[in-house]
């Protein structure tokens, strides 16, 4: 067996382990990853020249995204992705002062490719960061390749080739497909315009027209959204509100852009005001006023819909996972085979006996394994979600009878 899922963030899983040990090292790492995603973000605003008041709003709108959020508590990968794209797009900005950061950036954009191979879209951005000189190019291409080696080393380990990857073991890659791309794209406006209001997508698109900007700074926050979700757009799974985290790499490229685009009305408001040309000087504070009102409107906009969707409180509902196995587990008898999928991995983690995954058994084969397994002196229950029991029973027919439910689990045994 092989692992579907890319080598990057169980590689930061097993670096806090060895600082904080399995039981808490693990659990670290998203929640470290979204302070230092703040952070960074705070600098790469800076960088870009906007005001330390404008670069803390950029800050607190993206805190107040409720996917962040929801995925900094979670052992996903989603804010790591987004912590090292950040990252990525600060050093690659600051190599134009200091060339040797180059090297850095390489390494940031190859970690971050280990986390999730849909980040290697960053070199769109990336292609206006950095000053276009060879050399620069050279010492980012030298700093991402240990981790190109080690990937290509581990796809061919698991996969059979260096450009194989789990994702087409688990069949992601078929989500691919161009017929996707009209609903997925007004399913991610809808909801990137919910999760911060439509003044942010609004002003990303504007700041293209801003000629007060550089070009290359308005390409490359045009570009670092916009690859994200121009790629997602032709992806399979989205049906959720949640599922816009695969856009959480770009989403930092929002706020920056509505700031940016903020600050530079605020300005031609000033200097036309300072002229004489301009509106009344009581403009320039209406203009402030309008600006605060917008930003508490995305800040409200955003926890809002965190607070309705209870993003902090999924402790609670993952819980069913330890919860629901002890609960089975003492019902269940020792010669019992427990037949499980969603379920599968939780009852693996929390050390549970012999189980079945049945989304791996063919129905036409399950016959003889059950007629197998009850001469050998087995019996058989299932441990379910609601929404998985009928596809489980046409798996594995026969005559299924409920034993129980806690909370969203049911236990069923096969008479």
């Amino acid at each position: 067996m092989a692992t579907f899922y890319p080598p990057g963030l169980p590689l930061h899983f097993v670096a806090a382990a060895a600082l904080a040990g399995w039981d808490l090292g693990p659990f670290l790492v998203s929640p470290l990853a979204s302070v230092a995603s703040l952070l960074l973000l705070y600098f790469l605003a800076r960088e870009l020249a906007l005001s330390r008041i404008g670069s803390l709003a950029a800050v607190a709108m993206f805190a107040a995204v409720p996917v962040f959020s929801f995925f900094a508590v979670q052992l996903m990968s989603d804010v790591v992705a987004a912590a090292w794209a950040i990252a990525t797009i600060l050093l690659a900005l600051k190599s134009r002062r200091h060339p040797n950061l180059a090297f850095a950036a390489g390494f940031a954009f190859g970690v971050g490719v280990l986390v999730r191979p849909a980040s290697a879209i960053l070199v769109l951005p990336l292609f206006f960061a950095f000053e276009p000189r060879p050399r620069i190019w050279a010492s980012f291409v030298a700093g991402g390749a240990p981790c190109a080696v080690f990937l290509f080393a581990f796809d061919r380990a698991c996969y059979g080739g260096i450009l194989k990857t789990g994702y087409a073991v688990g069949g992601a890659e078929s989500g691919f497909a161009w017929a996707n791309f009209p609903e997925r794209f007004w399913h991610y406006v809808r909801w990137i315009s919910a999760m911060m209001s439509p003044f942010v997508p609004a002003a990303w698109l504007l700041l293209g027209a801003d000629g007060r900007r550089p070009l290359r700074t308005r390409l490359l926050l045009l570009s670092w959204f916009g690859g994200f979700l121009l790629l997602y757009c032709f992806y399979g799974p989205y049906e959720a509100w949640w599922y816009t985290r695969f856009l959480l790499p770009g989403i930092p490229a929002l706020p920056i852009a509505a700031v940016m685009l903020g600050e530079s009305l605020l300005s031609r408001i000033r200097e036309r005001a300072a002229s004489g040309r301009g509106p009344a000087p009581g403009a320039l504070r209406a203009g402030r006023a309008a600006a605060a009102i917008a930003f508490l409107v995305v800040c409200f906009v955003g926890i809002r819909l965190a607070r309705r969707y209870d993003v902090l409180d999924i402790g609670r509902g993952e819980s069913i996972y330890p919860d629901g196995i002890r609960w089975a587990s003492a019902r269940v008898p020792k010669n019992a085979l427990v037949v499980a999928m969603q379920f599968s991995g939780a009852m693996k983690a929390y050390h549970w006996g012999k189980l079945v995954r049945w989304d791996w058994m063919e129905e036409k084969n399950f016959p003889e394994f059950r007629r197998r397994m009850e001469a050998a002196g087995y019996v058989f229950y299932a441990l379910t979600f609601p929404q998985e029991a009928p596809e489980m029973a046409a798996h594995l027919p026969g005559n299924w009878k409920p034993r129980g439910s806690y909370r969203q689990a049911s236990l069923w045994e096969l008479r």
